[in-house]
């Protein structure tokens, strides 16, 4: 008996309709409201953020003093350099990538992603690979070695 099946994995050759199969009639805007109602509670939602509003305070300030202090470290190398205009944010733009990286990679992996991001920059924005390394150097990430 064919009923139209695909193959005999199909849902079809289960019996499943397409309400068991998650296509079932769509929802209208107050079902989708309702739903979300009950599921965020103002009270509990409140409660959640005053419990961690002080870790997540903590961590954003971490977050920002570190930016910045990257971006003062990379500024420094393009004073030295001479480097002004639009290639300025390119080279802050790189040291931030390879601040961010050494944030979640470590030894030969960084070792790898660090001159990917060198060649990148390279070709990509024609930056100078003397000031990219100038930078790496200035960011004195451990691990780093050429």
């Amino acid at each position: 008996m064919d009923r139209g099946i695909k193959n005999k994995y199909s849902l079809y050759n289960h019996g499943l309709t397409n309400m068991a199969r998650g296509r079932g009639l769509p929802k209208s805007g107050q079902a989708r409201y309702a739903k979300w109602s009950a599921k965020y509670d103002p009270t509990v939602v409140q409660t959640r953020f005053n419990e961690v509003g002080p870790v997540a305070q903590s961590r954003a300030q971490e977050g920002i003093i570190s930016v910045a202090n990257v971006q003062q470290l990379v500024g420094g190398v393009l004073d030295m350099y001479g480097v002004a205009g639009p290639m300025r944010a390119t080279y802050i733009a790189f040291g931030e990538k390879v601040w961010h990286e050494s944030q979640r990679l470590t030894g030969p992996a960084l070792q790898s992603v660090t001159n990917g991001l060198i060649s990148y920059f390279e070709t990509a924005f024609g930056a100078n690979p003397a000031i990219l390394q100038a930078i790496v150097d200035a960011l004195g990430i451990p691990g780093l070695t050429y």
